[in-house]
């Protein structure tokens, strides 16, 4: 039975980080769908990670209060409505109320997911349960993408929204059905705490170190739908979303950041070598070729999931004494705050410039995070 529920919760985050990423690829879509330039097309994805940057701190502190089942059941229940409001949406406006709705729900459902998959869990070790949880929300995160890109493809923008509406409401049926009694969460967020993980001059290098790393990466997959149809002068839904392959790199990333780590012989130096990888993908995609972008896509995400990964293990282990659930709240709000801006700010050069402008901003971003990568490992 645990395993079974374990397995429930797992494909229920694939559903929620499809939710979030599945826009991406039909930005270019929707952009000739409602007549909109590039910069507010992008809006339909940082408008959801506005919320995701600013509310984790906020659910951890709701959790006190509340049976975690209970903000899952409600979360899931008008996160399907939202996803359907995108689906019938006849104009923009609509479209990013949905949006800005679904980041409000997401933070509530990510915190409970990854609780629930620790609890849930058939393993003995938490940090595979963890492990787990990240692949597959990597795994929704490609799903979402690559099943927008194909319906809208072979029928239309919404179709994806409309059956993800309806499997969205499959989950809350089942989580509403299930046995009601459960336990608050035992580690509690405590806002007394937050200044002294702030205070932390290592913490505060990282939280700023991954706000820019995502920044970077976030930008990069929103804006290269367009860098797509500048290259291949069609606009291809089922071409662009393909380019997403590059993503299923993380799930692999997600178990074997600690052999990645060992081989390269510390941290910091498995770090570099995902610092390295990042510009080196962004540089890649100045040429004016489809397999050009493909290739960088896949170096962008070994890169950056390698990363992440190895950062969010080594801050940890730092604040082994410390509020860790404050600390990954903190991280998680850096993380998708940069996302959210990333995802939109370079939208302005790309878009009165050009694609090499827009590189050259990125990497300017990719030197400024090079300096905080040096505050956090380089000590």
């Amino acid at each position: 039975m645990k395993k079974q529920s374990f397995t429930i919760v797992l494909y229920t985050t694939m559903l929620c980080f499809a939710a979030l990423y599945m826009p991406q690829p039909i930005l270019p879509v929707i952009a000739a769908y409602f007549s909109l330039d590039i910069t507010s097309a992008a809006l339909v994805t940082s408008v959801t990670m506005i919320p995701l940057g600013l509310l984790p701190v906020l659910y951890g502190l709701l959790l006190n209060r509340i049976r975690i089942e209970q903000l899952l059941t409600a979360c899931l229940f008008f996160l399907a409505l939202a996803t359907l409001l995108i689906a019938l949406a006849t104009n923009i406006q609509t479209v990013l109320l949905g949006r800005f709705i679904q980041g409000l729900l997401l933070p509530g459902l990510f915190t409970c997911l990854m609780t629930l998959a620790g609890r849930t869990s058939p393993f003995d070790s938490i940090k595979r349960a963890i492990n787990f949880y990240v692949c597959f929300s990597i795994l929704g995160g490609f799903s979402g993408r690559m099943l927008s890109g194909l319906f809208s493809y072979f029928f239309s923008w919404n179709t994806a929204f409309y059956l993800l509406s309806f499997l969205l409401l499959i989950q809350w049926l089942y989580f509403l059905s299930i046995n009601k009694q459960s336990r608050k969460s035992s580690q509690l967020i405590q806002v007394a705490n937050l200044r002294s993980v702030i205070k932390s001059k290592t913490n505060a290098d990282s939280f700023i170190y991954i706000f820019l790393v995502f920044f970077l990466f976030a930008s990069l997959l929103n804006f290269i739908p367009f860098r797509i149809v500048e290259i291949t002068g069609e606009l291809n839904e089922f071409t662009i979303s393909f380019i997403y392959l590059g993503y299923l790199v993380g799930a692999f990333i997600a178990f074997k950041c600690e052999s990645i780590t060992r081989f390269m012989g510390s941290e910091g130096r498995a770090v570099l070598l995902a610092q390295i990888l990042l510009l080196l993908a962004s540089i890649s995609t100045l040429l004016d070729l489809y397999l050009a972008s493909f290739i960088a896509i896949f170096i962008l995400c070994f890169g950056f999931f390698l990363l992440h990964s190895v950062l969010s293990a080594f801050l940890n282990f730092q604040n082994e004494n410390a509020d860790r659930s404050l600390v990954n709240s903190m991280y998680i709000s850096s993380y998708y705050l940069g996302g959210s801006i990333g995802a939109f700010l370079p939208g302005f050069i790309y878009s009165n410039y050009d694609w090499n402008a827009y590189i050259v901003f990125i990497s300017m971003i990719w030197f400024l995070s090079l300096i905080f990568y040096l505050k956090v490992f380089q000590k």
